[in-house]
């Protein structure tokens, strides 16, 4: 007797260890959670912010209120107003503002790069 609840305990607790990653796609996955595909894309969850100080109407799943740090979503909106304003793209929640993820290409001429800082001029000096 002592024997089989000992071998029902290991099996239980290997094969809860073993399912911590989720992976969609793949059977092995190589973090928390792995998408592997070579056809489809992820889509995150599309929204319409009115203001990137407001949370809403992204709430936490947990209680509601603000979102966890760190939530991704895709804004559909152009609202709100400067400094507040937001436009449709990827946002993402760092405590207290929804910030949009941006590449050199949208940003305009004030982006720092890998090649160097795209508002600076080549014609103007540095003095220390």
């Amino acid at each position: 007797m002592y024997r089989k609840l000992l071998k029902t305990l290991f099996f239980f607790f290997v094969s809860s260890y073993s399912f911590g990653q989720v992976g969609i796609g793949t059977d092995q996955p190589r973090g928390a959670l792995e998408i592997n595909s070579s056809t489809n894309g992820f889509v995150p969850p599309q929204v319409a912010l009115t203001s990137s100080n407001a949370s809403a109407p992204v709430v936490n799943p947990q209680g509601g209120g603000a979102p966890v740090t760190g939530t991704i979503v895709y804004n559909t909106a152009t609202a709100g107003t400067a400094p507040n304003n937001v436009v449709p793209g990827f946002y993402y929640w760092n405590g207290s503002s929804w910030l949009l993820l941006t590449s050199q290409a949208s940003s305009g001429a004030s982006q720092w790069a890998l090649t160097g800082n795209m508002g600076t001029s080549a014609s103007t000096n540095l003095t220390l």
